[in-house]
């Protein structure tokens, strides 16, 4: 893999592919690169800007701590990337985000305002989803210090199991007159003991739009140990969101 490090000789590349190479330590700027999947290469510890990459893939890369401005960049995956601590806003063209299992991410960025797709389960220090604006899916099971997700009005599904400190989800468009949220899909929430969605009950309207809603309440889990409002549960989360296709709640 020197010819990765060899400069202008390799400069008309278009996509490298050098996942699961344990001597590369460092790829260069390469002006013509679009995709680069340097997945599993256990001593990469820097990728420089190459204007032109559209889809990285630096899973599993376990000395890398930064990711480079990539203007263009429309596709990130760094799975398991334990040095990585946050994402920057320096990805503007960003549509999916697959950072699940790193575990020193503390931030991503509210200002990836082309997202689409988040993947940020696993993530032990993550206290916080900020609100970016056109996020449409959002996985962030098994966060365990996640508190807050901020207001995500564009979001279709979400999938926030397992996570014991949050309380509140401010998810999905509002409507103007009547308060409550006219986008949301589908809700996995199973683990949260203290959960509840701060929209107004529209029992009627919803379970008549709804192709299956399934409620599994279950005692709380001894690992919780915590006091659960199941009533205030039901009357705060489940019916305030049009056109729902399937909510489980179990163990909460």
């Amino acid at each position: 893999m020197c010819v990765i490090c060899s400069g202008n000789i390799i400069q008309g590349l278009v996509r490298i592919d050098c996942a699961g190479c344990p001597n590369v330590k460092y790829i260069p700027s390469i002006k013509s690169l679009c995709i680069l999947i340097c997945s599993h290469c256990p001593h990469l510890e820097r990728i420089d800007r190459s204007d032109n990459l559209q889809i990285l893939d630096c899973s599993k890369c376990i000395n890398l701590s930064y990711i480079p401005v990539l203007p263009n960049l429309k596709e990130l995956y760094c799975t398991g990337c334990p040095l990585i601590e946050s994402i920057e806003p320096h990805y503007p063209q960003l549509t999916t985000l697959s950072c699940p299992d790193c575990r020193s991410l503390q931030s991503i960025s509210q200002f990836l305002t082309n997202l689409k797709t988040l993947y940020c389960f696993d993530c032990p220090q993550l206290k916080q989803i900020p609100s970016i604006h056109g996020l449409e899916q959002l996985y962030c099971h098994r966060c365990r210090l996640l508190e807050r997700i901020q207001r995500l009005d564009k979001i279709k599904k979400l999938c926030c199991n397992d996570c014991p400190f949050l309380e509140a989800i401010p998810i999905g468009r509002i409507h103007p007159e009547e308060n409550y949220s006219d986008t949301l899909i589908e809700l996995y929430c199973t683990g949260c003991p203290f959960i509840y969605i701060p929209y107004r009950s529209r029992l009627k309207h919803n379970i008549q739009k709804s192709n299956s809603m399934h409620f599994r309440l279950k005692r709380v889990q001894q690992r919780y140990q915590r006091k659960v409002y199941i009533r205030k549960l039901l009357k705060h989360m489940s019916f305030s969101i049009i056109d729902l296709n399937n909510l489980i709640v179990g163990y909460c």
